[in-house]
């Protein structure tokens, strides 16, 4: 270790991955020869659940009081955070905290993730695991730079609705909105995840681009939330996370009244709000798709009935309406509609390609020959791959 920190005065990006003697010698070191230092990262040691380590927290506390530059911090395991620290949290430009293990580490407390971020009021990208514990408290955090952010949420109840107005992003590019291993389908969360999604893209409607989403809501209100975000790019539903396919269990859409994949085809987008009891029909949404603009489209996991000529009808209609617009308008501030240049699809069940006819199958092989890119699997395929 000696022999490393020798060539400290070199570092501007450290991983570090250490037992916590180490982590105490790399505090030691003297601060001007970490004047350059500008990303790091830390992989906690994997102590007793409930029993972080005293000595780990001064550590790292003594080590980010010697990095005057240090814009990007990424942790995994909280425990090791000191709020009332002398590292100044204001500079940072981007933080990700994040469990070692999203089954069996505890995340971030909301009330402690809102402190966290009203702290860091310069972020471009942010990544939060935020557990929704019982709290009467509520927040308002804006940060106005932040242009990718993540958020991964465990709860067992339902959340208040307030919390999910806590924050404010109005320059957002990118935003995941995801729940921890075994939460996927929990309904209490539902109307929090909904208020949040119309909160987040509400305040960022003409910058998003790439939005993920894989928790569950009524499609109704999923589709309230997409109708926000006209000059979305990339859409991303559910999730599929290495090794744990078998246990997996797909995200399950209540559809309501609502035909999603019909409107993004090209059907009326007709959505019933829940203050009204007679539906609201956008002028817009009545001769373009919903997301007209969207060019990557993957539904991950997701309980859909989303069969090989579905999506072949899909792709079609995009592309129709994609030659009919893009040929009728000039105007670069109004909306156009994209062809798909991107869609994969890994369902657990229905999208089998062997019912598919050969005339089907031959389709999709001339749209790869033009240069999309598309894949479509069972789960189990991908599995026995």
């Amino acid at each position: 270790m000696e022999c490393l920190i020798e060539y400290s005065p070199r570092w501007k990006d450290l991983s570090l991955s250490v037992p916590n003697a180490a982590l105490q010698l790399i505090g030691a070191v003297p601060p001007e020869k970490l004047a350059i230092l500008q990303r790091l990262s830390v992989n906690a040691p994997n102590y007793p659940r409930f029993l972080p380590s005293r000595g780990l927290e001064e550590s790292f506390a003594a080590l980010l009081d010697r990095l005057p530059r240090l814009t990007s911090l990424h942790l995994q395991e909280h425990s090791t955070l000191q709020f009332q620290s002398g590292f100044q949290w204001s500079k940072l430009t981007e933080l990700s905290v994040s469990p070692r293990d999203d089954v069996h580490d505890i995340m971030l407390c909301f009330h402690d993730a809102m402190r966290l971020l009203s702290q860091t009021p310069g972020l471009r990208v942010c990544k939060l695991a935020i557990r929704l514990n019982v709290s009467s408290a509520e927040y308002r955090v804006t940060l106005p730079l932040l242009r990718d952010l993540t958020l991964i949420f465990s709860t067992n109840d339902e959340p208040p609705l307030a919390w999910a107005q806590s924050l404010t992003a109005p320059s957002l590019a990118k935003l995941t909105i995801s729940s921890s291993w075994g939460c996927e389908n929990k309904a209490a969360a539902r109307p929090f995840f909904r208020e949040l999604l119309l909160t987040l893209l509400g305040d960022s409607s003409t910058s998003i681009q790439t939005l993920h989403i894989a928790v569950t809501m009524p499609f109704p209100d999923l589709v309230r939330c997409l109708q926000l975000v006209p000059r979305l790019k990339s859409l991303t539903i559910g999730s599929v996370r290495p090794g744990r396919l078998q246990n997996r269990r797909p995200l399950e859409f209540p559809e309501g009244e609502v035909d999603f994949i019909g409107m993004l085809s090209g059907s009326p987008a007709v959505v019933a709000d829940n203050t009204n009891p007679k539906p609201q029909t956008s002028s817009e949404s009545l001769s373009l798709p919903l997301c007209p603009e969207l060019q990557t489209l993957k539904f991950l996991g997701v309980k859909l009935l989303l069969t090989p000529s579905v999506l072949l009808n899909l792709i079609r209609s995009r592309r129709e309406y994609s030659s009919l617009y893009s040929s009728q308008n000039s105007d670069p501030d109004s909306y156009k509609c994209c062809a798909l240049r991107t869609l994969e699809v890994y369902c657990p069940w229905a999208c089998n390609r062997d019912n598919a006819s050969p005339e089907i199958m031959e389709a999709f092989e001339q749209l790869r020959k033009e240069g999309m890119k598309i894949c479509i699997l069972r789960m189990a395929e991908q599995i026995k791959r």
